[in-house]
């Protein structure tokens, strides 16, 4: 901030005035009308010159800031791409070896049902329900990142209704355990 200093000469002998009073009038010199005029004139220039300045550089960094947002984001991006590439590899690769468990587990279960015997069966049984187990993981792993980058979606949640169709699920799945193993037992 500036400040114009202004010097005001009373003369000698001339009387003070009272507080109620009006301030005296008086006349300054063209001099010092130009000086006060000129020193204002180069405040103004100045102030405009460091506001001027102050733009620019905000202009500057706001450029800046914005194509750093732009690099992170694209590698962003690219750190996503990598990653949907990858999971999904991945998941192919584990549900492939799963499949082969199951079913060389199922083969061997109807084939050599009679030399396996009752502890063998309930074995492979354990092997081909946890395969299963695994492999339904790997999709709910999947579904959950292709859900995570999808944009969300908010509104009303019925949690009882939630909660009745995954009941509803596990006991669907549990039903087709124990049809299978009641064809397995027959």
């Amino acid at each position: 901030m500036y400040y114009v200093n202004l010097h005001l000469y009373v003369p000698l002998g001339a009387q003070r005035r009272a507080p109620s009073e009006a301030p005296p009038s008086f006349t300054t010199s063209k001099s010092l009308q130009f000086r006060l005029r000129a020193q204002l004139a180069a405040s103004i220039a100045s102030v405009r010159t460091k506001i001027a300045e102050a733009k620019r550089q905000l202009e500057e960094h706001t450029r800046n800031l914005e194509r750093a947002v732009a690099e992170r984001t694209a590698k962003l991006r690219e750190s996503i791409e990598e990653l949907e590439s990858f999971s999904y590899s991945l998941s192919h690769d584990m549900r492939a070896p799963l499949r082969a468990i199951t079913s060389f587990s199922e083969i061997l279960q109807l084939r050599f049902a009679e030399k396996l015997g009752h502890e063998g069966k309930d074995l492979l049984d354990r092997v081909i329900s946890s395969a299963a187990r695994l492999d339904r993981l790997i999709r709910d792993v999947l579904a959950y990142s292709s859900v995570t980058l999808a944009p969300i979606e908010r509104g009303p949640l019925e949690p009882e209704k939630l909660i009745r169709q995954i009941i509803e699920d596990y006991v669907n799945d549990l039903r087709e355990i124990v049809k299978k193993l009641r064809r397995k037992m027959n």
